[in-house]
């Protein structure tokens, strides 16, 4: 690893890294077991297990240890861990890469953001920038994230429904609403109610200038979830919006695409430790 490398790490229910563009892991935030706990819950230098290796059955999508659930992060402690597992994969020499960008879960960045932080500062030993996944979002759709009039964007993922406000590249206001778990133990897709719930709680927070431009201007719906489509109209008439888009781009790759753009301007990130407009 060069002295110049940038490491991407995504935390949501789904996580990944990759270095410098280049998938390293892809995979459920789980782990098995902090070390030290349950020989057969550890892999053969005894590392715990990440990602699909920490099924507690591979017959089945149940895991150990489940560290985020919602969006949200459920066990700092083992999160320690998990980020020092990621970390041995994107790097097989003593260098350290220049910058991590950590993309979280817009509800654990509100509440954890801190506490991930110092967790990948110990795993990368290095400069640690995190950001919201809907930020990337909003960057990869080309929403006009650093205009002062604001915008509003809501991801739909298949546990959680997040809307943000964002003004001059800045999130002013956000709201998470969390799916509910079914019978098997996953979790139902999020209901068109849940979308509301938070576009409405999220419009409640912004002043009342931002909030007569989200009235005019509407709000912009990357979803993993396809037949959300079919419920724009009601989307609109319940939002009491001018105008409800649902981008044809899933939220993943949204958010995929953002973190590219992000990329490409790493050296500005490895100097100054914010994301900027993509130029």
């Amino acid at each position: 690893m060069s002295t110049d490398d940038m490491v991407v790490v995504g935390l949501s229910d789904d996580a990944f890294a990759t270095v410098n563009g280049r998938t390293v892991f892809e995979g459920p935030a789980a782990i098995s077991s902090t070390p030290n706990v349950t020989v057969a819950s550890r892999g053969p230098d005894g590392e715990a297990l990440i990602g699909h290796a920490a099924k507690t059955d591979q017959t089945q999508d149940t895991f150990r240890h489940q560290l985020i659930r919602g969006g949200a992060l459920s066990d700092g402690f083992l999160l320690t861990e998990f980020l020092a597992q990621i970390a041995k994969l994107t790097s097989n020499e003593q260098q350290t890469a220049a910058v991590v960008l950590v993309v979280m879960a817009d509800r654990s960045y509100h509440l954890d953001r801190s506490a991930v932080k110092e967790a990948a500062r110990k795993a990368w030993r290095t400069t640690v920038v995190t950001v919201p996944e809907s930020q990337m979002a909003a960057i990869g759709t080309g929403q006009p994230l650093w205009d002062a009039r604001g915008l509003m964007l809501s991801l739909l993922t298949p546990t959680y429904a997040t809307c943000a406000l964002y003004r001059s590249g800045e999130q002013v206001a956000s709201s998470t609403a969390q799916s509910e778990p079914n019978e098997y133990g996953g979790w139902r897709e999020p209901s068109p109610h849940q979308l509301i719930k938070a576009a409405n709680d999220t419009i409640g927070r912004a002043d009342a200038e931002l909030a007569k431009t989200i009235r005019t201007d509407g709000l912009t719906v990357v979803s993993d979830i396809k037949e959300i489509s079919s419920h724009q109209a009601q989307l609109k008439k319940e939002f009491r919006l001018e105008r409800v888009v649902v981008h044809p781009e899933s939220a993943k790759t949204a958010i995929r695409a953002g973190i590219k753009a992000v990329e490409s301007q790493k050296q500005h990130l490895i100097t100054h430790r914010y994301v900027r407009q993509p130029q």
